[in-house]
């Protein structure tokens, strides 16, 4: 049964591999690249995710497919780090078996991929620091070891990484994890000291490598701050601070449903007197399996799930804990849990929460991208079971459920309809060089063809890597990092909102004179995002007076989200 878990898992991490080359987003995906090309471009910033990635971004020498494969690489390896370790911590044995049901449950780590924004970005990194947290407070404890002092460690650590990645994301987090860390009994002056010296001794370092100096730093964090509330997009102090609702519709429940209680049965009646009950229950992960495989071959076309919140579906893992600990289990056994496992469990629940706190967008929606915390919640409420013999094995039709339910999402949406892209990645058939490594990604055919038609033009009058670019069509950064731009003002000047004249001018404002004489124009004239060229007036520029049309190209319908 392990074997069939463990091939189940790596076999949705050689799918999502495979289509790691498939697709690009031409709006939020440029903004990643540019960041992680060119951090040091900039002097304002909310987030700084560019700067820890950027290391990885040389290294790999710039192939969009290599970074994002060596995402999904990380993520799940945190992801299993944190999930073994719980693991280990509620069962009294910890073999080969209860590794590899961690590794099934990790795999919902993957559902990120949902979206299909591979590349590394603010909320990978985030996913990534509160996975590292997570391993640190189960490690943790008030009494001061080798294991507790590596736990708060990584506490510091992992913390440091939200705040690189989400500011408001680790001002959640510092208030969730010391909720915690009282409840549970494992406050520790020792220990929170040496949490808050790594996380502020990293961000110190951080702070001298960036800027040279703290208050550099401060005022590259203050400038961001206000920036972001300028655009009016929501991200404000006053607007962050909200309760959003979600719906489950009818559609969802008819998925959701069977498959619970079909896995919780299974759970259930692993270890049953009757031996046909026993087999019944064993047979329910290699359907889970037979499942898995027809989507990871393409038997079956997965439609898009129905309701806005589909990807809410991953409840369906931690809702088959939940049934499996209500129906297996004594109400007086499950009252015995002691409160740090309740408190554990609130604190896992909370950490989507935790991820999605500051965004522009639902919070619930925006929370199922670090789901696996809601998983790992549930497999908490299970530790009257893990503390019997043969656990693993009652885990297995849970830990199968789990990469199935992500194929099922990632396939449904992430591949079916990815973000902002025109056609299914399994319908992509043009390789298409893109960036300065000239490593290929498969396209849409009017994809790939914009893009080599644009690199093409622009170097056919005279455009070379490097040239400062003014990008004022407002929803083209991959385009820039195609043509080796080197974009100024902002890594995306965003268009469509109701602060983008005030924002892209005073960034333009912050540019040196000596870019602003070299720039070229990326104009896209009527298009749905264009910002306004009166931008351009505060810099004492006039795009009528001082440039002249050297290239033209039609930008291809759906290319950013848009039909024209």
């Amino acid at each position: 049964m392990a074997a069939l878990v463990g091939a189940a898992s790596l076999g949705v991490l050689a799918w999502l591999w495979h289509y790691a080359a498939y697709g690009i987003d031409f709006t939020d995906e440029g903004f990643y690249l540019v960041w992680l090309a060119t951090p040091y471009l900039y002097g304002d910033a909310v987030t700084l995710f560019g700067f820890v990635y950027h290391p990885f971004y040389e290294l790999l020498g710039g192939d969009i497919a290599a970074l994002r494969r060596w995402n999904l690489v990380v993520t799940l390896g945190l992801a299993w780090l944190a999930s073994g370790t719980l693991l280990r911590v509620l069962a009294t044995r910890s073999g080969l078996g209860m590794w590899t049901a961690g590794l099934g449950l990790a795999t919902a780590s993957l559902l990120f991929a949902e979206t299909w924004l591979l590349t590394p970005n603010y909320n990978t990194l985030a996913l990534q620091g509160l996975l590292l947290v997570t391993t640190g407070v189960l490690l943790a404890g008030a009494q001061g070891s080798r294991r507790s002092d590596f736990g708060w460690i990584l506490l510091g650590a992992g913390g440091w990484l939200v705040f690189m990645a989400k500011p408001s994301s680790a001002a959640a987090l510092a208030v969730a994890v010391l909720a915690y860390v009282v409840l549970a009994r494992k406050a520790s002056a020792r220990g929170l000291l040496v949490a808050a010296g790594v996380a502020l001794g990293l961000l110190l370092a951080s702070a001298l490598c960036i800027d040279g100096s703290v208050v550099r730093f401060v005022h590259r964090l203050r400038l961001g701050i206000e920036v972001a509330g300028a655009w009016g997009v929501g991200h404000t102090f006053s607007k962050i601070l909200r309760v959003d609702d979600f719906s489950v519709d009818r559609g969802q429940q008819l998925i959701a449903v069977p498959a619970a209680l079909l896995a919780a049965y299974a759970c259930g009646a692993m270890h049953a007197g009757s031996h046909w009950v026993r087999v019944s229950a064993r047979a329910v992960p290699l359907l889970l399996l037979a499942v898995l495989l027809a989507i990871l071959i393409g038997a079956v076309n997965v439609p898009p799930p129905p309701g806005v919140h589909q990807s809410m579906l991953i409840w369906v893992v931690p809702g088959t804990a939940l049934l499996v600990a209500l129906v297996t289990f004594d109400a007086a056994l499950l009252a015995t849990l002691p409160l740090e496992r309740w408190a554990l469990a609130a604190l896992l629940f909370a950490m989507p929460h935790v991820f999605a706190f500051g965004t522009g967008s639902n919070y619930w929606t925006g929370a199922v991208g670090a789901g696996v915390f809601w998983v790992l919640a549930g497999v908490v409420l299970l530790q009257p079971r893990l503390r019997a013999g043969r656990a693993g094995l009652s885990l297995m039709p849970l830990a199968m459920l789990t990469p199935v339910t992500v194929a099922f999402l990632v396939a449904s949406s992430g591949m079916e309809v990815p973000y902002r892209q025109s056609q299914a990645l399994r319908l992509n058939d043009r390789d298409t060089p893109i960036g300065p490594s000239g490593a290929t990604l498969r396209l849409a055919v009017e994809s790939g063809e914009y893009v080599e038609g644009a690199v093409r033009a622009a170097r056919a009058a005279g455009f070379g890597a490097g040239t400062p670019l003014i990008d004022l069509t407002g929803q083209s950064p991959t385009l820039l990092h195609a043509l080796g731009a080197k974009s100024i003002g902002m890594p995306w000047l965003l268009g469509g909102y109701p602060g983008t004249r005030k924002v892209v001018r005073e960034s333009l404002g912050r540019v040196a004179c000596s870019d602003m004489g070299q720039a070229w124009l990326l104009l896209e004239p009527g298009g749905p995002r264009a910002v306004p060229l009166e931008v351009l007036q505060a810099s004492g520029l006039d795009a009528k007076r001082d440039y002249e049309i050297v290239a033209r190209w039609d930008t291809p319908p759906h290319s950013s989200g848009y039909a024209q």
